[in-house]
């Protein structure tokens, strides 16, 4: 047998871990991009005084049957921190960009939104499975009527991060070193080696 022959065996270990790789969570180079009209996610900033600025990450948004209940909860948690990290890595470039070391968070607001949204199924439509083709209604016997049916299983989560941040040429006690935090949330969402 040739030993760089493709068997069932490697084709299969091949498309796994294509399949895999296409089911990673997002990295930082496709997370970290400014928000421009029409975008889903990214980072935004407007100066609103001396040294002071609102740094502003939106999440993409996530869908899922529900986000109800301990792990829809827990869900929303991990992407509003993850929307905060990525806040604060902006702030951290823009100071550094701006010429100052540090900086100090004066306010954050948050803002999780998730909306369920109803689908209607028509189970004489054609296409729906197990049911008939073509867009034929059955006769309504005793006069029953027709609702059709209904799902509430599809939810987004919206995710909004505000800072208001104000830059300072160097460390205070209650401030952040910008480099410091730039490095460590650079190297948390860094893909794996």
């Amino acid at each position: 047998m040739n030993p760089g022959a493709i068997t069932p065996l490697r084709a299969i270990a091949v498309l796994a871990l294509l399949g895999l790789a296409g089911c990673s969570t997002p990295g930082l180079p496709e997370l970290y991009v400014p928000l421009v009209p029409g975008a889903s996610h990214g980072y935004a900033d407007k100066p609103i005084g001396e040294r002071r600025f609102e740094v502003s990450y939106v999440a993409p948004p996530q869908t899922a049957f529900t986000f109800d209940g301990p792990s829809g909860r827990q869900a929303s948690d991990a992407e509003l921190a993850r929307a905060y990290d990525l806040a604060m890595l902006h702030a951290a470039d823009l100071t550094i960009a701006n010429g100052f070391s540090a900086f100090r968070v004066v306010n954050r607001a948050n803002d999780v939104d998730v909306r369920n949204y109803r689908t209607y199924r028509d189970p004489y439509w054609a296409g729906y499975p197990g049911w008939y083709t073509g867009w034929r209604r059955h006769p309504y016997y005793w006069g029953y009527p027709w609702y059709g049916w209904y799902d509430d299983r599809y939810a987004v989560l919206s995710t909004r991060v505000a800072l208001t941040v104000e830059l300072l040429p160097e460390a205070e006690p209650d401030a952040l070193d910008a480099r410091q935090v730039q490095s460590e949330l650079r190297a948390r969402y860094a893909p794996p080696a």
